[in-house]
């Protein structure tokens, strides 16, 4: 990580961190990691951060209406802009920082959907969301891209502490013939950076840098593969950090 502003960009192995930018975006992965996935020197995501000094468990969001996450498989074309993250308006800081484009033209995702959507619905079960794979009419959300789409390493999104920014755009791509398992240990990962999770070295956790975890913890910060962090210390509580963001399950 190489500054803090009010927003921050990372990367790591198969998995999201930051670099600050108006927005902060790390890379990270979820879950276990399966071999034949990941190739020696792959990376996976990156994410931003909407208030990096926030302290762990302070929500700023509205934690009393349902966060809505859009796993996208349909292949968006998403637009750069300066320092924003908005799903409804298919914008991104995040375009020019990976692409290095104006736009992206994503492919479509053809594999396994429902295991995806599935997993990632588990994972959140525990907390006030709704998981969808129809685009939501209106209101705020936060978009994961899922595209066989190539680009550095193979996932992003911005590390937004407190869920400040309900509207978050995170992205898993290059992707290639990846499992389902694994595509979807990687979108739970990215979501997690997008409601205030950073990377930690327990191997249980999806925030694990190397993806091999499938639940999420209270475990040390991974200061070798850093991310930007929303907490104070240096263990981070995910589920104290999940409920403040996201409220708990009706």
């Amino acid at each position: 990580m190489r500054s803090r502003t009010r927003s921050q960009l990372a990367f790591a192995f198969a998995c999201a961190c930051a670099l600050v930018v108006g927005f902060a975006f790390a890379t990270g992965c979820v879950g276990p990691v399966d071999d034949s996935d990941l190739q020696p020197g792959d990376e996976f995501e990156d994410t931003m951060i909407a208030e990096p000094d926030a302290e762990e468990g302070v929500a700023s969001a509205d934690v009393t209406s349902r966060q809505v996450i859009y796993v996208n498989f349909d292949g968006p074309t998403i637009h750069d802009c300066a320092g924003c993250s908005n799903a409804p308006a298919n914008k991104s800081f995040i375009i020019d920082r990976i692409w290095r484009r104006a736009q992206v033209d994503f492919a479509a995702y053809h594999g396994a959907r429902t295991a995806i959507t599935d997993t990632i619905r588990r994972a959140y079960s525990r907390y006030n969301v709704r998981v969808t794979r129809s685009r939501p009419a209106s209101g705020p959300f936060t978009m994961v891209v899922i595209s066989p789409t190539s680009g550095d390493h193979h996932g992003v999104a911005p590390l937004d502490c407190g869920n400040g920014n309900r509207k978050d755009i995170a992205f898993v791509y290059s992707i290639g013939s990846t499992s389902s398992s694994t595509i979807a240990r990687y979108a739970v990962h990215e979501l997690g950076h997008t409601f205030g999770l950073a990377h930690v070295v327990n191997a249980a956790d999806y925030m694990q840098w190397a993806s091999s975890g499938h639940d999420f913890t209270r475990a040390r910060y991974d200061t070798a593969h850093p991310s930007g962090k929303c907490f104070s210390g240096d263990i981070q509580r995910a589920g104290e950090i999940l409920r403040g963001a996201l409220g708990l399950a009706p």
